[in-house]
Order: structure tokens, then C-alpha cells, then sequence
């Protein structure tokens, strides 16, 4: 009579039968990648042959660069394909950063095309305008400062009163995003730009204010050539006619709204060239108007806006009824520059 197998007996053969499986599964991937690394190690000739830059504003069709010159680009390309770098292995970032120290270019993003090409797309700086910065001035001794400010104080007529002394520094560019950055244009190309100024860190928030500014004169026909935020963070806007716009630190977009309601009513406002303080509180003044008769200083009392209690800028019933100027009595001391 035969006996039956016990289980140990019949569980042995399967487990031994799962750990050859096993063993052969690891084998043969290890036998597998030993093979790739083998041929990925074989393929140590494959060099970068052509380095292929496209701009990065087009789409199917290849449209060239604004700025940036070809033989600033083949330089690069043929510094890369004398380092005979390997298209598989080769470092892009190396290629990237090469390619963003060109003066134009604004961002770069690189790729590989195998088996021997490398395609670099190119964001190229758009110019906004010109940038001036400008540095604050190296602090005075405590007693001269105290005595400066209270001579300032003392004959000031508008609400902001004390002119800023400030270092321009550098004739750099600005771009459409704000970033300040160097590069070298033809003189016809930069005469056409405007010049814009202001402290560190502050180029976005000017070509901000500048659009809307722009958007405000558009409106009479003018065109802002220069602006300028100070250290103190007041505004000054020069015109396309060589006017010049003082608007100070506060309100600047309505004391601009004023001036543009004032310009077709008031006929000295469009003499060229002259200089228009909007830092009051419910007028205007003009101040160094050659051009205008029997003044140096003007007072434009143009009661546009309701005076404030108490104000100090009154506006006569018969001066209302012409132009809505007056012309005081007494001349008005000239207000410092902002």
C-alpha cells in the first residue's frame, strides 16, 4: 500500500522552482542593464555638430532677431562645437549660461536634438526706454541738514517743498517687463525712447505709472519724454513740447488729470518749454515762463478742484469769469524743484 507524500515533501519542489524564477528574472535584468551601460559607454562619438538658435517669439516660421547679431551667435555656436561636447552627455545649463550673458538675450532655453544637434530658443530683451538710476545722496552733517530744511521750509509754497539731490548713475536700458539690463543701441534707435530715472528697485513700478501717464496726456495730444521718480519718491514728467511737470509725491495721477482738464482751457499751459507745478492743493503754477508776458512766476489759481478749508489759493469771481486765471499782486516765491 503506498503511502502519501507529506506536505513539506510536495511544497519543497515549488519554492525551489520560485527561487530558480527569481534568480533567473534578476540575472537577466542585471544582463540587461549591464548591456545598456555597455552600449550607452559605446557611444562616446557622438560630438555636437550644429547649434541650432531659434527665436522664441516664433512659431513654424523662423523669424530673425531684433537685436541680436548672427555673429554674436556663431561665436557661441562655434566655442560649443570646439569643446566637442557629447550630445548625450553634454551639460545644457553650461550652454545656457553662455548663451544668457549675450546683451540681448533675456532668457534662453536650451535642448537636445539627436544624435548631433543642439536647439537653443532665445527670448531677446524688448526696449522700453532708457534707465537712469539714481543713488541717494551721502548724508549731510546733522547742523548743516537742520539748516537746509528749515530754509526750505520757511519759503516753501506748495505742499511738497524740498528739491531731491540725487546721482544719476549709468545710461543702461530697461525692457518691457521692468529689467534693467546693458545693451548697445544706434543713436537714432535710442533718441526715440524715453529716459526714465528712479531709485534702486524701482524700474517696474516706473513704467507702470509711465503707461498710465501716457495713457492721461494722450488724451491733449502730448507725449511724456522723461519721467523721473525721485529718492523722495516724487514725480516729474517732461513733455514732448519740453514742458515740465512737477506732480510731486502724492495724488500724482489726479494732479495729471488736472493739468489735462486745465491744458485747452488755460493758453499759457501750451507755451513750450515752460515748467508746470502741480504740487497744490487746488491749482497750479507756472514758474520760469520766458515765453509768457509781463511774468517770470505765474500763479494759475485754475479752481478746477474744490479749494480745501482754509486754503490759501483764492480765485476771484472776475478771475474765475477770464480763463479762470489770476494773476496776484504780490509774486509768488518759486517753489524748489522735486
Amino acid at each position: 500500500m503506498a503511502h502519501a507524500a507529506k506536505p513539506e515533501q510536495q511544497a519543497a519542489p515549488f519554492f525551489r522552482r520560485r527561487i530558480v524564477v527569481i534568480a533567473v528574472s534578476v540575472l537577466a535584468m542585471l544582463s540587461a542593464a549591464a548591456a545598456a551601460w555597455m552600449g550607452w559607454r559605446a557611444l562616446p562619438e557622438m560630438p555636437v555638430r550644429e547649434v541650432v538658435f531659434m527665436n522664441a517669439s516664433s512659431t513654424s516660421v523662423a523669424i530673425p532677431f531684433a537685436h541680436l547679431q548672427t555673429a554674436e551667435l556663431s561665436r557661441v555656436a562655434q566655442a560649443v562645437e570646439a569643446a566637442k561636447l557629447n550630445a548625450l552627455w553634454a551639460d545644457l545649463n553650461e550652454v545656457k549660461v553662455v548663451v544668457e550673458q549675450l546683451e540681448w538675450v533675456r532668457h534662453a532655453e536650451v535642448r537636445r536634438r539627436l544624435p548631433d544637434k543642439i536647439e537653443v530658443r532665445i527670448e531677446e530683451h524688448v526696449p522700453f526706454g532708457v534707465w537712469h538710476g539714481i543713488e541717494p545722496p551721502a548724508a549731510k552733517p546733522a547742523a548743516l541738514a537742520s539748516s537746509a530744511d528749515n530754509s526750505a521750509n520757511a519759503g516753501a509754497s506748495a505742499d511738497e517743498n524740498s528739491a531731491d539731490e540725487t546721482v544719476a548713475t549709468g545710461g543702461l536700458l530697461i525692457n518691457t517687463f521692468g529689467e534693467v539690463f546693458t545693451a548697445s543701441l544706434p543713436n537714432m534707435e535710442l533718441l526715440v525712447l524715453p529716459v526714465l530715472s528712479g531709485p534702486p528697485a524701482s524700474s517696474k513700478e516706473v513704467i507702470v505709472e509711465f503707461d498710465q501717464f501716457r495713457k492721461q496726456l494722450a488724451t491733449i495730444e502730448r507725449m511724456p519724454r522723461e519721467m523721473q521718480l525721485s529718492v523722495r519718491r516724487a514725480w516729474t514728467v517732461k513733455l514732448d513740447n519740453g514742458m515740465t511737470l512737477e506732480l510731486g509725491r502724492n495724488d500724482a495721477g489726479q494732479r495729471l488729470q488736472r493739468f489735462t482738464d486745465a491744458y485747452r482751457q488755460i493758453a499759457a499751459l501750451q507755451t513750450a518749454g515752460i515748467h508746470v507745478d502741480l504740487r497744490y492743493a487746488s491749482g497750479l503754477a507756472l514758474r520760469n515762463v520766458a515765453r509768457v508776458p509781463n511774468a517770470k512766476a505765474v500763479r494759475v489759481a485754475a479752481n478746477l478742484t474744490t479749494p480745501k478749508p482754509g486754503s490759501t489759493d483764492k480765485v476771484s469771481k472776475a478771475g474765475a469769469a477770464k480763463n479762470k486765471t489770476v494773476l496776484p499782486k504780490k509774486k509768488i516765491r518759486k517753489v524748489k524743484p522735486v
